[in-house]
């Protein structure tokens, strides 16, 4: 198994998915790393929630994972930040971050062990529960 990396940008939209990492059928993943950020635009506060969307997204456009090893295979799972259907609200919220109106302000969440995405396909969202339209970033550190 090999670690990869997946960077993202997008600016917010209230109450909407900002990032998602997505298994395929025949792969899980490990996340072992998960961070959020206010990168630019006008600051304003905002809630940012992590949690498993009761629906997946349909037709998601894949970001392309980078392996930490250069010599790893080419990533199968992947993260994204747009699809025809963007996946729906967790039912249930893993983890939550109040984000200051500071541009920077951020999180980052860890697992040790990691926390599994089952294959699936089956996905990880990180949620925009707060109504900022700023631009959001961040990064997820992955094995699969």
């Amino acid at each position: 198994m090999a670690l990869y990396d997946v960077a993202w940008t997008v600016t917010g939209v209230s109450a909407s998915a900002l990032f998602w990492l997505r298994s395929t059928a025949g792969k899980d993943m490990r996340l072992f790393e998960m961070g959020v950020f206010l990168e630019s635009g006008t600051a304003a506060a905002s809630v940012v929630g992590l949690g498993r969307p009761a629906a997946v997204s349909v037709t998601p456009t894949a970001l392309t994972p980078q392996p930490q090893d250069t010599s790893a295979a080419a990533a199968a799972c992947m993260g994204a930040v747009a699809a025809t259907t963007k996946p729906t609200s967790p039912a249930n919220f893993m983890r939550r971050f109040g984000m200051p109106a500071t541009l920077g302000a951020g999180i980052v969440w860890s697992w040790g062990r990691g926390l599994v995405i089952p294959s699936g396909p089956a996905e990880l969202v990180v949620w925009n529960i707060g109504a900022s339209t700023s631009v959001f970033g961040g990064y997820a550190t992955y094995e699969e």
